[in-house]
């Protein structure tokens, strides 16, 4: 890695982190609400993702969600209003890789999960789905994002 390259990552580590405490304040977050992060518009991993949200937070015994999408989330209309104690946020993509950076360099909060197969580097989500194994995409929400 160029020092330019890393320079760049620890400054959007930097600003990573100036976002959560921008959302954190914004969105009045407190211990017992979580953040959803949908950083992809993959409209049929994202309703799976979705599907579990309420098991999540009765399991983790989470008050509220907050549900952040970087794209229109339009197509997720119907099982986001059968959500309850959840809030639909909307973030620039900008922001929302700024924290998934400063989360994938140091985990600094079990409330937050990143919905998504790929993201961030190093996921396999896709990667297990494609190699022949008895694994369901309803698998993978449940243990692999969630841990349900």
């Amino acid at each position: 890695m160029t020092m330019d390259r890393l320079s760049e990552n620890i400054e959007l580590v930097r600003s990573g982190k100036k976002i959560w405490s921008k959302w954190i304040s914004k969105l009045h977050l407190s211990h017992k609400d979580c953040v959803l992060i949908f950083p992809e518009n993959d409209i049929s991993s994202n309703m799976v993702f979705l599907k579990y949200v309420s098991e999540f937070m009765e399991d983790k015994k989470y008050r509220h969600a907050v549900l952040i999408f970087s794209e229109n989330h339009d197509d997720y209309t119907g099982i986001l209003e059968s959500l309850d104690h959840s809030l639909v946020f909307d973030a620039p993509k900008a922001e929302i890789e700024a924290v998934m950076k400063l989360y994938s360099l140091y985990p600094f909060s079990d409330r937050l999960v990143v919905c998504s197969l790929e993201i961030p580097e190093g996921r396999m989500g896709m990667r297990t789905l494609k190699c022949g194994l008895d694994c369901t995409l309803d698998d993978i929400a449940r243990a692999g994002i969630y841990r349900i």
